[in-house]
């Protein structure tokens, strides 16, 4: 950043999950017998759900998809019970970091190089520019959901529930949340706000300070 991964890892990288392994370098990643280009890898998502028996907690099932220029997709998903030599929840934050470094930072880097620029980047139902998020909300009166812009500040930021929650401080019916596991980039974009909000970068970022 800028939110660059130059001062981490970045070497090969490889999980073992059921019977095969998972590779993540500089150059690709591949999982069976699945091959991506990192440098065409433009789309990405990632999460967890929880599952009940009864309303017992239960499994816990963690998925990764990844997406390259062409449409050409990897998917890697795995239960905490399949995982043997560690704790599944260790594994999928490592699993993270790894991606981190090889690719949602490259992800996380354009979308702060285009807002920079002055372009505005979409991500589901999120439109995020130098000045705030516009968010889409659902009206009662119109019966449908409406775009509503937030400015920095007055825009709040929450992460529950596998999800990305956007609102507006001054109106609490202004809100709207998108999953991760449902929506591409939202994880990069994840990323890219909580450096924004860091020390305050999303005010330098309006002023073209930044």
């Amino acid at each position: 950043m800028e939110t660059s991964a130059n001062n981490e890892q970045k070497g090969k990288y490889v999980f073992k999950i059921r019977r095969n392994d998972f590779t993540i370098d500089e150059k690709s990643i591949s999982y069976g017998n699945k091959t991506l280009n990192c440098e065409k890898i433009v789309k990405l998502k990632y999460g967890s759900t929880q599952l009940y028996v009864n309303g017992i907690k239960a499994n816990r099932i963690y998925e990764f998809v990844f997406e390259d220029t062409n449409g050409k997709r990897l998917r890697i998903s795995f239960q905490r019970l399949w995982i043997k030599t560690k704790d599944g929840e260790a594994l999928y934050n490592e699993i993270i970091q790894a991606v981190w470094v090889h690719i949602t930072s490259k992800i996380t880097n354009k979308m702060l190089a285009d807002l920079k620029k002055g372009e505005k980047v979409n991500v589901g139902k999120f439109e995020i520019d130098k000045k705030g998020i516009q968010i889409m909300t659902w009206s009662w009166s119109k019966f449908k959901n409406v775009p509503v812009f937030i400015p920095w500040n007055s825009c709040l930021k929450e992460n529950s529930m596998g999800g990305l929650v956007i609102s507006s401080r001054e109106n609490k019916r202004h809100k709207c949340r998108q999953q991760f596991l449902q929506v591409w980039n939202l994880n990069a974009l994840h990323s890219l706000l909580d450096f924004l909000w860091e020390g305050g970068r999303c005010f330098l970022l309006e002023k073209g300070e930044l």
